[in-house]
């Protein structure tokens, strides 16, 4: 259904770097993602991240999908928070449409 957005979050003991580390560009694409032209965004680029967005599409058929990720680490409970957000991209064609 083009649109649709499906999320989730999860919360873990890892820093946000080990965490945006994880979601490389290869271990993303050989799950069949494609990485957008800068990988994961870290909010820093000359020390430790604490938060970043990791931004991915991909394509099977007709229906394209975005994924986005965002980790944010809380100073206060020293956890990592993680939100995914999967959307459909797919464009509507005029045998989609509504009538």
């Amino acid at each position: 259904m083009q649109g649709k957005i499906n999320f989730i979050a999860f919360t873990t003991d890892k820093s946000a770097q080990d965490v945006q580390n994880f979601y490389l560009n290869e271990r993303m694409k050989a799950a069949g993602w494609t990485p957008n032209e800068k990988g994961c965004i870290g909010d820093s680029e000359d020390k430790q991240s604490l938060g970043a967005i990791c931004l991915f599409t991909r394509e099977d058929g007709d229906k394209q999908e975005g994924l986005a990720i965002v980790m944010a680490h809380d100073e206060k409970s020293k956890k990592t928070e993680i939100f995914y957000a999967r959307i459909d991209l797919t464009q509507l064609t005029p045998s989609h449409s509504l009538r």
